[in-house]
């Protein structure tokens, strides 16, 4: 029971407005980041599109955690191998 009431509990977070603001938030502000970002400072450019790909994947994992799947090796490994790629 009580994994039932973890996972809408972890629901309840993830639709909640409040934390939805948030993660809005920190979108906006990586971005606007990456908009300031001098067009030869690369190493900064190169760091805010990872923070801007770190926040998306921690949405990702937190949707599938509160739709009760686990999160195991492979889940880091096509991240990688999917971020590699896109290179």
């Amino acid at each position: 029971m009580k994994d039932i009431d973890d996972l809408q509990r972890a629901q309840e977070i993830i639709n909640d407005p409040v934390f939805e603001q948030i993660m809005k938030s920190i979108d906006e502000q990586y971005i606007n980041e990456l908009r300031n970002t001098d067009l030869n400072d690369r190493d900064q450019m190169q760091l805010m599109l990872q923070a801007i790909y770190v926040v998306s994947q921690i949405r990702v994992h937190l949707n599938q955690i509160a739709q009760g799947q686990k999160l195991g090796h492979d889940n880091f490994k096509q991240m990688k191998n999917g971020r590699r790629n896109k290179r």
